[in-house]
């Protein structure tokens, strides 16, 4: 890969966004109300592998990394919950 200003810029934002989707993997696997915490956190977590070392894996493994996360989400075993907040949440 040839490294340019642009190129460095956008690594870097990729990495931060990839750095989000792990804190939210692991907000998945701390969340007891999360029936299916296991698998939520494996779709996030194998999202931020492929926004941090994508351009670094084999095509393959970006493709299967693809694949995987399309079972998780197609077979509903991930689950995405957001929840509202709460007047409380808000103050505090």
């Amino acid at each position: 890969m040839t490294w340019t200003l642009s190129t460095a810029i956008a690594e870097f934002f990729y990495c931060i966004i990839g750095l989000i989707f792990i804190g939210t993997g692991f907000k998945a696997l701390k969340d007891p109300t999360c029936e299916k915490r296991i698998t939520t956190a494996a779709f996030w977590f194998i999202l931020a592998a492929t926004f941090i070392a994508g351009p670094y894996f084999p095509r393959w493994i970006t493709g299967l990394c693809v694949v995987l996360m399309a079972i998780l989400t197609a077979f509903k075993l991930s689950l995405i919950h957001i929840s509202e907040p709460t007047r409380h949440s808000l103050i505090s």
